[in-house]
């Protein structure tokens, strides 16, 4: 991708510039905090469906199967 700008085509911005974002963090750092994320959905979807897990797995979007292998996978159940 080509920026009309400054004339520099693709990647990220380099974090020494002036102005330009940090670099991102490690992807490990992501996937825990999508976990971390994930989890507090699964916790916070039980209570709302009245401890419905199929009501709580529809809130989601998810199969019942897959809100019950979430929760196994976080220690939920």
């Amino acid at each position: 991708m080509r920026d009309e700008t400054s004339g520099q085509t693709g990647g990220a911005a380099v974090a020494d510039e002036p102005g330009s974002a940090p670099p991102d963090p490690p992807a490990t750092d992501l996937r825990s905090r999508v976990r971390a994320y994930e989890r507090s959905l699964l916790v916070a979807a039980l209570p709302a469906a009245g401890g419905h897990q199929r009501r709580a797995a529809a809130m989601l979007g998810l199969l019942p199967t897959t809100f019950h292998e979430k929760l196994k996978r976080h220690g939920l159940r």
